[in-house]
């Protein structure tokens, strides 16, 4: 571990000419503490994008007194800045906690580490004691890295980074003028310890669609995790892709995320050009209002002033529909649908098959989506997904994101997957 070490006093014998601060608790029976600050700058913890040296003249040192030489609790307290720490502290004897804070007060922001440590130690009568705190990373650093062929492949695209806290979300965003110099992004972003949820949008170079966005979460944070986001574009005959591995490493965390829906020029194998066979086009959605499939907050839907309305296109004809939730809409849905042909409970709205579906619905008004013979075989269905997108909001479902994942599989064979996000926003 590399350690910046700035000592105040380092042995007893320098007190006699020293600065020192006396607290008279008592007349006498002092004990001295002598103390050390350091910052923990491991290689995997870049302190600042710019800059790699910790300034902690403006930490905040305070010492906490908990119990006296008796066993007894105490609410004694004192505070200065690092840099009026006095060259010595003559304390009562007891228990005693001492710690450091860097003066880093946002929650989220670019370059913006926070800093912590404590020590607890003892005071004995007449006994010099030395205390170390080391001060290590208390919040999670953030940095994307791209491959080349996500930039060969993307003209636009925003990386945003979003904390789920109880003061509210908050984000960052990256997009192409952080990447000026090389793969790796030029600054950094930092985050309080929660949830975190990536979401990559972005337009093809080649014609300027947009492909499909991805959403990853990293759930799992923890203080000094440097999550390093290595996005990559997956080009393939399947739309959609989505490929996701988590390779954890002490606190260097790389996660790789493959941003799919960047389908390949299809090219014929033999057997279709020996039969003359050709597929009809892949099954795709549209919204009109939201292109890019960002996050939608509910209560904008319910306000009017966004909608969820999807328009389907399946040029061989749509064979299955499913409709997936995530699990904190699970179950709700679980007491709407029916079961398979072998009689297993669905966990999934089966729009071609499920037959108690249509009239479970309407007991929570929910009579736009279509099902059945309104999907089967069907090559274009207007798709409106705003009555079920509500009813998280009308039957009072917490604050959140909530995610719908979109099956679709025509008479080809050929696969279509979406995933759409909505935010439910505090009451």
């Amino acid at each position: 571990m590399k350690k910046i070490l700035l000592t105040i006093l380092a042995v007893a014998a320098v007190l006699t000419s020293c600065k020192k601060e006396v607290f008279p608790e008592r007349p006498s029976g002092k004990g001295i503490l002598t103390f050390t600050l350091g910052c923990d700058e491991s290689g995997y913890i870049e302190v600042k994008s710019s800059d790699t040296q910790v300034d902690m003249s403006n930490f905040n040192i305070t010492v906490y007194k908990l119990e006296d030489e008796h066993g007894e609790a105490s609410d004694w307290t004192k505070s200065w800045l690092y840099s009026e720490f006095p060259e010595s502290v003559e304390l009562a004897p007891g228990k005693f906690l001492i710690t450091a804070v860097s003066p880093e007060t946002r929650i989220v922001g670019w370059d913006a580490p926070k800093y912590y440590g404590e020590a607890e130690f003892t005071i004995v009568e007449d006994v010099v004691t030395p205390v170390e705190v080391v001060c290590a990373l208390s919040n999670m650093k953030v940095s994307v890295k791209l491959t080349d062929n996500f930039i060969g492949e993307l003209s636009e695209y925003v990386i945003s980074v979003t904390g789920d806290y109880a003061s509210g979300r908050q984000s960052l965003e990256w997009t192409q003028a952080d990447f000026t110099e090389g793969n790796m992004s030029s600054k950094a972003g930092y985050f309080d310890v929660a949830p975190l949820t990536v979401k990559i949008t972005g337009k093809r170079a080649v014609d300027g669609t947009s492909p499909i966005p991805v959403t990853y979460e990293i759930k799992d944070g923890q203080a000094r995790d440097h999550h390093i986001l290595n996005i990559d574009a997956v080009v393939t005959g399947t739309a959609n892709v989505l490929s996701l591995s988590v390779s954890n490493e002490v606190n260097e965390r790389d996660e790789d995320i493959n941003f799919g829906g960047v389908p390949e020029v299809p090219v014929p194998d033999e057997d279709e050009e020996d039969s003359g066979e050709q597929l009809p086009e892949k099954p795709y959605m549209d919204w009109a209002t939201n292109s890019t499939f960002s996050t939608v907050n509910i209560a904008d839907v319910v306000a009017g002033n966004a909608d969820a309305n999807l328009v389907i296109y399946a040029a061989g004809g749509i064979k299955t529909l499913n409709v997936w939730v995530s699990e904190n809409f699970q179950e709700i849905i679980d007491g709407l649908t029916g079961n398979d042909a072998e009689g297993n409970k669905l966990h999934c709205l089966d729009l071609v098959n499920d037959t108690t579906l249509k009239a479970n619905l309407m007991t929570f008004g929910v009579t736009s989506l279509p099902m059945l013979e309104q999907v089967k075989d069907q090559t274009v269905v207007q798709f409106p997904l705003t009555d079920l997108v509500t009813l998280i909001r009308s039957t009072g479902f917490p604050e959140g994101d909530y995610v719908f994942t979109l099956e679709l599989e025509d008479n080809s064979n050929q696969k279509y997957e979406v995933s759409l996000t909505f935010y439910n926003p505090a009451y």
